[in-house]
């Protein structure tokens, strides 16, 4: 596995933990993985898209877009635990790229 793809993978890991939670305990601490592992992917993503788009429009958009990801969500379903098998394939599709 590639060095830059260890916190992302342990975030898709930390989801699947949080998807098959047996209790309230499973599920806080695998969230609070999620939590670390989201802090330190949030700020590597800002940096390349301040690296990718110059200073304008375009960066503003791309920003705005990252934005609008991070803010989507939920599945309107009752079970949350559908929720936390959304990296899944995200993740797989990301490091297959990469590969």
């Amino acid at each position: 596995m590639p060095p830059d793809f260890v916190v992302p993978e342990a975030f898709t890991v930390a989801s699947l933990v949080a998807a098959a939670a047996q209790s309230p305990v499973q599920l806080i601490a695998a969230r609070a993985a999620q939590g670390l592992c989201a802090a330190a992917i949030s700020p590597c993503t800002l940096s390349i898209l301040a690296s990718t788009f110059a200073e304008g429009p375009a960066r503003r958009k791309a920003y705005g877009l990252w934005a609008v990801t991070g803010s989507l969500g939920g599945t309107g379903d009752a079970s949350y635990a559908k929720e936390f098998y959304a990296p899944l394939p995200v993740s797989t599709v990301d490091y297959t790229a990469a590969m």
